[in-house]
């Protein structure tokens, strides 16, 4: 048989907390739980229909001493965040999914940077790439080209070995007028 701890509000009876036997004691509260410290629970929390709604009045602090946030959705791993030697890593676990960073621009949804994950992880920027002065565009396995510049001019430099080659059907160098 279960427990069931009633009372009086507002000159009704309720059942306030339901221990269920059946279920090793699991409880069944009819409104929110209030606790003084921790609150200890089990493997999972369930929530069998709508929304789960986490509400702080400071921060929300995840503290998994395995070092893997997992992210499922009908429990399918999707994504995961972890620690890799002290190393914040963000893993997409569905085959060629990309990651896609999204943001408002005047009320407007853009995709502001995907990293396409059938292509190695080739970058794709919803708009200008825009590197401060004196800051490189650093190009090869050894940084060997260099495309910057240092707030009075532009360069493109080769600090390798071979040949700085520039090839096209035309090529033509201009000034700023066109000429």
């Amino acid at each position: 048989a279960d427990l069931l701890f009633r009372g009086n509000d507002g000159g009704s009876t309720i059942t306030a907390l339901t221990l269920d036997m059946s279920e090793a004691g699991k409880a069944t509260f009819n409104s929110g739980v209030v606790t003084g410290g921790p609150l200890t629970l089990g493997d999972y929390i369930e929530k069998t229909s709508g929304d789960l709604t986490i509400d702080a009045a400071g921060d929300i602090n995840l503290d998994a001493d395995g070092g893997d946030w997992n992210f499922k959705d009908g429990g399918t791993l999707i994504g995961s965040l972890e620690n890799e030697s002290n190393n914040f890593v963000i893993t997409s676990h569905v085959d060629d999914a990309d990651f896609i960073i999204k943001g408002q621009d005047n009320t407007s949804e853009i995709t502001a940077l995907t990293l396409d994950m059938s292509a190695a992880g080739r970058a794709i920027f919803g708009g200008d790439i825009q590197i401060a002065d004196s800051k490189y565009i650093r190009v090869g396995d050894s940084s060997d080209l260099l495309i910057y510049h240092d707030a009075s001019h532009s360069y493109i430099e080769d600090d390798g070995t071979g040949d700085l080659r520039l090839k096209g059907g035309t090529v033509r160098l201009q000034g700023t007028g066109g000429t």
